[in-house]
């Protein structure tokens, strides 16, 4: 029969036990479960009608006049009905809210980051409905589905070499693509069109493992390149048309070492590994560990040339890159043994005394290091376990998306293929977002190994632009 709502009211407040009363009229008084009452007529118990399936789209925002089940119940004696939750399961993230049997997430789902028992994106609830006399129950499966939340993310360009690397151009709005063996090529950011340059850059032994630059034109064709073979790390300033390489700056390591390449305004700063030295991180008269800069000075033989000598603008690194995309350009990632970790201090040119905390910490954890510490320590503002959920070591990161869902947000890849992303605004959490970048198995091979950002677009929209090992170029936008 149905239910005729002639009084609602609030029963129990809270999750576990929460409670909520349903009040029908009909005609017979309720039976005791024992007989009597209106000749005796046996109670029976109340039925649930609500379905016990539900499909909820991750991320939806929702009020509490809205809610996410709505349970229903009849009764054969038209008693009052009171909804309850079976304490355990899922049943603490959820909540009653206004009016009988509307129940709401505590807080809004992720499908990326479930918080149920299983972790399956399946919340199970048990739910009971009781006239007094006798009590039914119900189990609720709750299945919270994927959102893109307005992501597009298409391919613009193949064949773009291995392990390359990408500098959006401002001023033509075309992306510089550098592979590792030195292949240049420019690609129009909208159309796709490949433009290959005639030559390579002439740079000697090893790979090519980073450029920097946000235009061509402003600095007559040339942009920096980073080439290392193991242990012989270059700066390079490289013209594009011909591939001609000027040395700027060179340092031979010990061991073999990792570098990255990064730019301050317009000019050059390289972050330098610890070549497996920990104790020299924090030298910073020792280059491994450091982020090297360089000032303009004359050049003792000619005083009116100018030449770049280097300063250390940073120390305490294991393995640092340099994020070049956007905001997060601001941030230097370091890759511990531990922990990936990306570090806020932003690197001014009148200030050089940044302590990125390796070998004192790694990532949060400390490592227990106790020779002398200088300079100012800078701590994590992110820190991700290595290996956790399949992390990889950080490759780029990005932030410029700022359509609904995505502004503050990084883009951040790992070397096992993954993509993650984080909404710096509000702190969290880290998600893995695989399947929004089209990605069902995630592999080294396929990493993305570099991400920089397009151009502004209408509505105060950035592409961001991502670039996979094997020489695929992809965009990422968001719908308007």
């Amino acid at each position: 029969m149905d239910i005729l709502q002639m009084r609602i009211s609030w029963v129990c407040a809270g999750v576990a036990g929460a409670a909520l009363l349903l009040a029908g009229c009909g005609g017979g008084s309720s039976g005791n479960g024992g007989g009597g009452g209106g000749g005796g007529t046996a109670n029976l118990p109340p039925r649930f009608t609500n379905s016990n399936a539900i499909s909820f789209v991750e991320s939806q925002t929702f009020t509490d006049d809205r809610a996410v089940v709505q349970l229903a119940a009849t009764d054969p004696d038209s008693s009052s009905l009171v909804f309850s939750f079976v304490q355990g399961k899922d049943a603490a993230l959820f909540s009653f809210v206004n009016g009988p049997g509307r129940i709401a997430f505590n807080q809004a789902p992720s499908f990326e980051t479930p918080r149920d028992a299983d972790g399956d994106n399946v919340y199970e609830i048990d739910v009971s409905v009781s006239d007094g006399v006798n009590t039914t129950r119900q189990t609720i499966r709750i299945t919270v589905t994927n959102s893109l939340e307005g992501l597009l993310f298409s391919e613009v360009a193949t064949g773009l070499g291995q392990n390359g690397k990408i500098a959006f151009l401002e001023d033509t709005k075309d992306i510089l693509v550098v592979d590792q063996a030195g292949n240049m090529a420019r690609v129009d950011a909208t159309t796709g069109a490949i433009t290959r340059a005639p030559r390579r850059i002439a740079f000697g032994a090893g790979t090519i493992i980073g450029t920097a630059t946000e235009s061509l034109n402003q600095r007559g064709g040339k942009f920096y390149a980073l080439a290392s073979d193991g242990t012989h790390v270059r700066l390079l300033d490289v013209q594009y048309d011909t591939g001609a390489a000027e040395l700027i700056w060179e340092y031979r390591s010990p061991a073999p070492i990792e570098a990255s390449l990064g730019l301050l305004g317009d000019d050059p700063v390289v972050a330098l590994g610890d070549a497996g030295s920990p104790t020299a991180a924090q030298d910073p008269d020792d280059p491994r560990g450091n982020v090297i800069g360089f000032v303009f000075t004359s050049d003792t033989a000619t005083p009116t040339v100018a030449v770049r000598t280097p300063i250390s603008r940073g120390w305490g690194l294991h393995n640092p890159i340099f994020a070049l995309s956007g905001f997060a350009g601001d941030i230097l990632i370091d890759r511990g043994e531990r922990s990936n970790e990306a570090n806020a201090a932003r690197f001014n040119l009148g200030q050089a005394n940044a302590n990125f905390e390796w070998p004192i910490r790694d990532g949060e954890t400390d490592v227990g290091f106790s020779g002398t510490v200088v300079g100012e320590r800078v701590p994590p503002r992110l820190v991700q376990e290595i290996g956790a959920n399949n992390a990889g070591l950080w490759l780029d990161a990005g932030d410029s998306l700022q359509g609904d869902s995505w502004r503050g947000v990084w883009i951040i890849s790992d070397a096992n293929g993954n993509i993650w992303t984080w909404d710096s605004v509000n702190s969290g959490p880290l998600e893995r977002r695989n399947v929004d970048f089209g990605i069902t198995n995630p592999t080294s091979a396929r990493a993305f190994v570099s991400i920089d950002n397009g151009d502004r677009a209408s509505e105060n929209v950035f592409h961001v632009f991502l670039l996979r090992a094997d020489g695929r170029l992809f965009r990422a936008d968001t719908q308007r």
